[in-house]
């Protein structure tokens, strides 16, 4: 490795290397004292967004429980600082691709719902957001996930119908594939009325975020 990109310094700071890579990276921190200099802004930083949104990222990750009934969801509206994690019931999760099931995070932890099944709660709920809605969250996930650091809230706001919400990056992973994924915590207050959920985005080879799984609490995140 000869040259480290953002993605892999925001794993790495995360804690979320593989061995093999993270290893080939503090060999060039070693020898590199800009790059050094990098990691302890992204440290520092990270030190900073973490205290001040600790609600958020110290819950647990989803996954299973001691009795393995339930998976734990940490979906939390960064506005409120004592909401508890909604949980999931298995009669409402499904599979995630395959391509995830070997995640950093658990093959365990591959249970979502799709992205047909979160349109469709979200109609259910009279929750769905407008096409100009859409447009404006696209544009905060993707800048959040491409630029911004775990645990840094990027909020959207839609003056035109009155909606808005948030998106967090929670932590930075690779797939098996070698592909960098984000998973992200969102928030939306559509109707006065605030809607939790999650989710898991992949980067392309082409630098594009597609996100590629969802979680909803049993209660549709209402």
């Amino acid at each position: 490795m000869n040259k480290i990109d953002d993605m892999t310094l925001m794993a790495y700071v995360d804690g979320e290397l593989d061995p093999v890579t993270c290893a080939e990276v503090e060999t060039l921190l070693d020898q590199d004292g800009e790059l050094r200099h990098k990691i302890r802004g992204l440290r520092e930083s990270t030190a900073l967004v973490r205290s001040a949104f600790n609600h958020v990222l110290y819950e647990p990750l989803p996954g299973f429980d001691a009795s393995r009934e339930r998976v734990v969801v940490p979906l939390s509206d960064p506005t409120e600082k004592s909401r508890k994690p909604v949980r999931v019931g298995w009669s409402r999760i499904l599979p995630l691709a395959a391509s995830l099931a070997a995640l950093v995070i658990g093959a365990s932890l591959g249970h979502y719902l799709t992205m047909r099944d979160v349109d469709r709660e979200l109609r259910n709920v009279g929750l769905s957001l407008s096409l100009a809605d859409e447009a404006v969250v696209q544009e905060a996930l993707m800048r959040g996930l491409e630029k911004e650091l775990s645990g840094t809230r990027i909020v959207w706001n839609n003056p035109a119908t009155g909606h808005r919400g948030g998106i967090v990056p929670i932590r930075t992973f690779q797939s098996e594939t070698g592909q960098f994924c984000r998973e992200f915590t969102e928030f939306r207050q559509v109707a006065g009325r605030v809607y939790d959920q999650g989710g898991i985005a992949c980067r392309s080879a082409d630098g594009v975020w597609k996100v590629r799984a969802r979680y909803l609490p049993e209660n549709g995140g209402v």
